[in-house]
Parts: C-alpha cells; structure tokens; sequence
C-alpha cells in the first residue's frame, strides 16, 4: 500500500493547478446523473426520426426550438439556415454546446452532415442535451 506524501488538501490543490472553470452544464449533468436519465437508445431513435421542411417549421414557431448546424464550417458558410447556430461536432463541441445552449431542456433542430446524425445526437446526450430531432 502505498502511503501519501501530501496531505488531502496539497493533493487536491495539486490535482485541480491549472484546471478552468467548468462549463455551466456540468453542475446541470450531475444533478441529471443522479436522477433517472432518458436511455440514450430511445434519445438516439427518437431523434433520428426525420423532421419535414413543414415541421421544422412549425416545430420552431410552437416550440420554440433552435436550430444546431454542426457540418463543417466551410458546409456551414456555403449554405446553412438563417438564425442557425454553428458548432463543429468535430473538437471541443460539448463545451461549446454548454456555452452556447444554456437550457439543456431546449428543444434543439439538428442539422449534420450525413453519417453524423448519430454521433452529434449521443454527443449531446452525453452531457444531457436529450431533445433533439434531426433536419
């Protein structure tokens, strides 16, 4: 067994040097985690269940949903829906979906590159962005 060399608190301090402050979903996904979550299964079908022009339409008007483009930002400058927010699904995208996205409840339109839909849907899954359709 190995003895420590640092009291509690010197590991603590040593451990959290240099860390930023996290993002403000995190304190949100751990009360969620502590609760009873959607199974990520059911989030992922429901959410690749494609949406029409009409109901993305409606959809925004009566839900007030936003709509998360995350193509690339060369796809996105070519051609992307006005009012659109633009996250790369690619790198940093969970915090910046924290950043940008504060109520994890919002009802969210996805618009990704084909093949993606699944991956961008269980990335905002995992940090409790569960109501999410896709365009």
């Amino acid at each position: 067994m190995l003895k420590p060399s640092l009291s509690k608190e010197d590991f603590v301090q040593l451990v959290l040097d240099g860390q930023t402050t996290p993002p403000q979903y995190f304190p949100k996904n751990a009360k969620l985690n502590k609760q009873i979550n959607k199974n990520v299964n059911l989030v992922i079908t429901h959410g690749l269940s494609p949406l029409s022009a009409e109901e993305v339409n409606n959809y925004i008007i009566s839900k007030k949903a936003l709509i998360l483009d995350v193509k690339t930002a060369k796809e996105y400058y070519d051609k992307h829906i006005t009012n659109s927010i633009f996250i790369r699904l690619k790198g940093d995208f969970a915090p910046w979906v924290g950043i940008l996205i504060e109520n994890i409840k919002q009802p969210i339109i996805l618009v990704a590159p084909k093949g993606h839909e699944e991956e961008a849907i269980t990335r905002l899954s995992r940090i409790g962005y569960d109501n999410v359709l896709v365009f």
